[in-house]
């Protein structure tokens, strides 16, 4: 079963390996996600407005829900994952997994050229047999190692869990 993978980001997300080479690129999907924002003026500080930010609910901006229906995994920005709302939204339309870029890379300059992984923020991963979504919270993980069993075809399998230094 193919995965089907949307990067909700306005961005390429690019996966490096230790040598700087490529693993996968992730184009944007042509829709984004963003929390919906209430600003209010503070003040100012050496002429510099500050703003008061209120992030509320999701907002999907440019692809259909139909289309976000049919993805088993979404990339999305480390503000959207920390939205308890727009989590639950995403896993309320079929999501298996949301996830963010994590451990990230950098040129000379200072500037981001990819991430070394993407975090699994919500949701679970799929059976690699089947394709069913296997939920985090039913993992087992024991000495380093994580253990997994699909309900739906009984494949069960183990690796071992990489930290990243």
């Amino acid at each position: 079963m193919e995965r089907k993978w949307l990067n909700l980001t306005p961005h390429s997300v690019v996966i490096l390996d230790n040598n700087g080479e490529v693993i996968k690129e992730f184009l944007p999907s042509g829709g984004t996600i963003r929390l919906a924002a209430k600003r209010g003026l503070l003040g100012h500080l050496d002429g510099v407005p500050i703003l008061r930010e209120e992030l509320g609910s999701p907002v999907l901006e440019g692809l259909p829900e139909e289309e976000l229906e049919k993805a088993h995994y979404v990339i999305v920005s480390s503000v959207v994952a920390s939205s308890e709302e727009a989590v639950k939204w995403l896993l309320s339309k079929g999501i298996i997994g949301i996830l963010v870029p994590t451990d990230f890379v950098r040129d000379k300059e200072g500037k981001i050229i990819g991430a070394k992984a993407l975090k699994l923020e919500a949701g679970g991963i799929s059976c690699p047999y089947c394709g069913h979504g296997i939920k985090k919270e039913a993992v087992e993980v024991e000495d380093e190692k994580t253990s997994f069993f699909c309900n739906n075809c009984g494949l069960s399998w183990t690796e071992i869990e990489v930290v990243c230094e």
